[in-house]
């Protein structure tokens, strides 16, 4: 895995992704700040089931498999947050999410989940996977 801060192309990453549609770009630099481009390989894993996590994730390209108990649940890709709600619950995933080939990701911690929650028209977003 290859972190590494984000920079000034932030905006020019999160504008296109469905779930920031609404945002200003004020709004998208201040979250912008919180977040890490992660290139990650095959099979890493963003959520483990029954493990809180410390982070959540936007799919910025490639995909996820999303399972729990060893079930598939289903895949998601680009623009997909993953374990946001999780976070905010302050609670064990109750899934997995594992990236099916290389991917490229945005990592956000618990200051961008707050930013998230004063956003009342995107909260519904949080509950994704």
């Amino acid at each position: 895995m290859i972190r590494q801060r984000n920079t000034q192309t932030s905006l020019e990453v999160l504008r296109p992704l469905p779930i920031f549609a609404g945002w200003s770009d004020t709004e998208l630099a201040t979250l912008a700040l919180t977040a890490d481009v992660l290139w990650v390989r095959p099979s890493f894993t963003l959520l483990r089931e029954g493990v809180l996590p410390y982070e959540f994730f936007v799919l910025l390209n490639g995909e996820a498999v999303i399972s729990t108990g060893g079930n598939l649940i289903g895949v998601v890709g680009r623009g997909s947050l993953v374990g946001a709600e999780t976070l905010l619950a302050g609670l064990p995933s109750q899934v997995s999410a594992v990236t099916a080939g290389a991917a490229r990701v945005l990592a956000f911690g618990p200051r961008a989940v707050e930013q998230l929650e004063q956003r009342a028209d995107h909260a519904e977003l949080l509950h994704a996977v």
